[in-house]
């Protein structure tokens, strides 16, 4: 049995040091995704690796049919945070289909982005007004932090 079959297999009956996972066995867990709390904990542990491969990655979670909700929002936010204008380009791509979780990440890190350096930039973002219209529908009202982006992007 491989690296990362043994850890899914384990997973969570056993105390995984993360740090002393094989590279390759990081990426099998992240590309397969079968065991999504393990894939995401094998994301961080890439992300704080500084992997290259951790846009790449998020890129694929995000648009993979199967991956869960979490894992999607889980690699959503990685990508926001590293990289937080590509971020925003993908967040506008998937905005009218993403779910809560997805849509919670987006609204966090726009409202991150508008105390910074990216603010003028995030302004004329056409992904602010698409997170307007979004926000209006009744479902998506009670999102955590949306009043605070309203706040901020009125």
């Amino acid at each position: 049995m491989d690296e990362a079959s043994w850890i899914q297999f384990a997973y969570p009956d056993t105390t995984l040091d993360w740090s002393g996972v094989t590279e390759e066995a990081l990426l099998q867990l992240v590309r397969k995704h079968e065991e999504p709390n393990c894939a995401g904990l094998a994301l961080g542990e890439l992300r704080s690796r500084k992997h290259p491969a951790v846009e790449e990655l998020c890129l694929l979670l995000i648009h993979s049919p199967h991956a869960d909700q979490w894992l999607q929002a889980s690699a959503l936010s990685t990508l926001l945070s590293n990289s937080p204008m590509k971020g925003f380009d993908v967040a506008l791509e998937i905005l009218m289909v993403c779910n809560a979780p997805q849509l919670t990440e987006i609204i966090e890190a726009a409202n991150y982005e508008y105390q910074g350096d990216l603010q003028e930039r995030l302004f004329q973002h056409p992904l602010i007004s698409g997170l307007k219209k979004r926000l209006q529908e009744p479902e998506m009202q009670n999102l955590p932090f949306a009043d605070l982006f309203v706040k901020n992007f009125s």
